[in-house]
């Protein structure tokens, strides 16, 4: 079995997709400021409703110490108006001081921010026993710095917390400088909140900082024995002429194939039908699988980069999560079955009897894969870099087929020349908020 290094929840990933030169005129241009944008109202799960409470989730200037990196966006334009029942509230304010770490996604390594050798990993792995229900305050800050100006651009922010049955969102708060205009809120072609932006005041850098406040409910998972043979899942998803499919069966069937950074190939199938012998629950696979990507690949920053191709990372035997995400995708693809990757944020503890540090923490990937059933099929959690099906301590962003549909996020833009990327992302108890932010106010009542 192989030794885990400390906090396998970190990604060393770059959120930048590229800069894409975007030929639009120039426009008039006006002086920097920050967009506070706070959507109120509750969400029912999986809707398009606005996003709920709160004028100011936080109040608190960013501030946070060492190195961060992160993954994840979502890159369908969006195009329609908020819907009509969205309250926004609108208002710019001066840019908070602000103290960045120094260190970018674009770097595949990163030091430890709370001091190299200490344990400091994923709560629940401390914490078997915990209540039903958790709050948790998220701040995740993005900076680009760019070498020349930048006259015009057009960005997809894909940092709001999806509703779900055992997650709820009480407070987002997007403040971007330069000020921005919006030009929709609205959902991509999976569901996943979006925002998209366009800015035309020149400027060097672009500051985007997202506050969340969301209640994550521990999740029922079926029994593995009650879950039906994987051979007889892999039948209901393949297509049969004449035999119209389960509407969710047709919804499941888009994460059935390869996209860009997953593939459906012979050998990882071989390799993955270690863990899944005939008639085998398929729960039971998907545990067995999970287990054996988490012990038989090492938590590696500096061996893959953002574009290392799953098959590299399968001779390797080494990554970060977005690579063992991709992998298990890949291996559950290869044998038929439907899975989808997953973005979000995973609760991690510092060393014991050190304070929890503002900017230590990442965003996390993991996937999800469907299990059928008579009333149409769910779909279940399993992280593979840390050995786990997902409840209190991961938080949901969104999930697509890969990365690529999930990036936090994605732009064009006209000029800027060569960038710098700093990024930093705190997950913080609700009960830990005043002693990491300093902050006295109270936070969000829940919803």
């Amino acid at each position: 079995m192989t030794t885990r290094p400390p906090n396998r929840d970190r990604d060393e990933r770059d959120e930048d997709a590229g800069a894409e030169e975007d030929p639009m005129t120039m426009r008039p241009q006006s002086s920097p400021q920050i967009l506070e944008r706070t959507v109120v109202g509750p969400r029912p799960p999986d809707s398009q409703t606005a996003r709920p409470p709160s004028t100011s989730a936080f109040g608190i200037p960013s501030s946070f110490g060492p190195d961060d990196e992160e993954e994840h966006a979502s890159d369908t334009e969006a195009t329609t108006p908020p819907p009509p029942h969205a309250n926004v509230q609108v208002h710019a304010t001066e840019p908070p001081p602000t103290r960045f770490a120094h260190g970018t996604q674009e770097a595949s390594s990163r030091s430890d921010p709370y001091g190299g050798d200490e344990e400091h990993t994923a709560a629940f792995l401390r914490s078997p026993v915990a209540p039903a229900t958790r709050a948790y305050a998220v701040v995740h800050d993005t900076i680009y710095t760019y070498e020349h100006p930048v006259s015009l651009s057009r960005q997809i922010v894909h940092l709001a917390p999806r509703p779900l049955s055992y997650q709820t969102c009480r407070s987002h708060v997007l403040k971007v400088t330069p000020e921005p205009e919006i030009l929709a809120t609205t959902e991509d072609a999976f569901g996943n909140p979006i925002t998209s932006l366009f800015i035309e005041p020149e400027h060097t850098s672009l500051k985007v900082q997202a506050e969340t406040w969301v209640d994550i409910t521990a999740r029922e998972y079926p029994a593995d024995d009650d879950t039906p043979p994987w051979e007889e899942v892999r039948g209901r998803l393949a297509y049969r002429a004449g035999r119209p499919p389960h509407p969710a069966d047709l919804e499941a069937s888009r994460f059935l194939f390869e996209s860009a950074r997953v593939r459906n190939k012979r050998e990882l199938a071989q390799w993955t039908l270690a863990c899944f012998p005939p008639r085998v629950p398929i729960l039971a696979g998907v545990r067995s699988l999970m287990n054996r990507i988490h012990e038989e690949l090492t938590f590696d920053p500096k061996a893959t980069t953002v574009s290392t191709p799953v098959m590299a990372v399968f001779e390797l035997k080494r990554g970060v999560c977005q690579d063992f995400a991709h992998l298990m995708l890949s291996c559950l693809r290869s044998i038929g079955l439907a899975a989808r990757y997953v973005s979000g944020y995973l609760l991690t503890h510092p060393p014991p009897g050190r304070q929890r540090l503002v900017g230590a923490d990442a965003s996390h990937a993991w996937i999800s894969v469907y299990v059928p059933d008579d009333a149409g099929g769910v779909w279940v959690d399993a992280d593979p870099t840390n050995g786990v099906f997902p409840s209190l301590e991961h938080v949901t962003l969104g999930w697509g087929r890969d990365y690529d549909d999930v990036i936090p996020l994605r732009g064009v833009l006209l000029g800027g020349g060569d960038h710098e990327l700093d990024i930093a992302v705190t997950v913080a108890p609700e009960a830990d908020y005043e002693s990491v932010f300093g902050a006295t106010r109270s936070p969000p009542a829940a919803v």
